[in-house]
């Protein structure tokens, strides 16, 4: 068994609670975004949209083992799990408390491939990077370099475990 550690911007965590998959095989995450990505994106698609679009794409090309949209995401460290919670917009109201994630699997992924802004093909490929857990800090070949953002993805079930911090606003 593995620990990890969890921002829990949405305020749904307790200690002991099991995380699994709903009836679907989603988890909370992919509930959101499975139903909106089943199709091209629309034109106006917002950011976080375009980059679980690209992630599945991605998903389907490197035949990697399990989807964001069955997994909860986290921090190797306590320090990474409060950088993470003030690094993601919108910066919330409340504090955000961190949690022990305890789980039998889990991957390494670089997240700044997720976020280039760059064409819907490019973008596909640089998730195909983020699959091959590749490191991001080399020039891609569109979009400056960015140093990497890794967060491990740990497919469901999962258990939660202690609060461990806050990360206060």
């Amino acid at each position: 068994m593995q620990t990890f550690f969890h921002a829990d911007r949405n305020s749904t965590l307790t200690p002991g609670q099991a995380l699994v998959e709903d009836e679907r095989g989603l988890s909370a995450f992919g509930s959101v975004y499975w139903p909106l990505i089943q199709s091209e994106p629309p034109l106006n698609a917002d950011a976080a949209l375009l980059r679980e679009y690209c992630a599945e794409k991605a998903l389907g090309i490197t035949g990697f083992y399990w989807s964001r949209h069955c997994s909860i995401f986290a921090a190797e460290t306590i320090e990474e799990a409060i950088e993470f919670a003030h690094a993601v917009t919108p910066i919330p109201d409340n504090p955000i408390r961190i949690f022990e994630i305890f789980a039998d699997r889990a991957s390494r992924h670089d997240m700044t491939w997720l976020d280039y802004e760059v064409g819907l093909d490019a973008r596909i490929a640089y998730a195909c990077n983020y699959w091959r857990m590749d490191e991001s800090n080399h020039r891609p070949l569109e979009g400056p370099r960015k140093p990497p953002q890794w967060e491990i993805l740990i497919p469901l079930p999962a258990r939660v475990g202690a609060h461990v911090a806050t990360a206060l606003f």
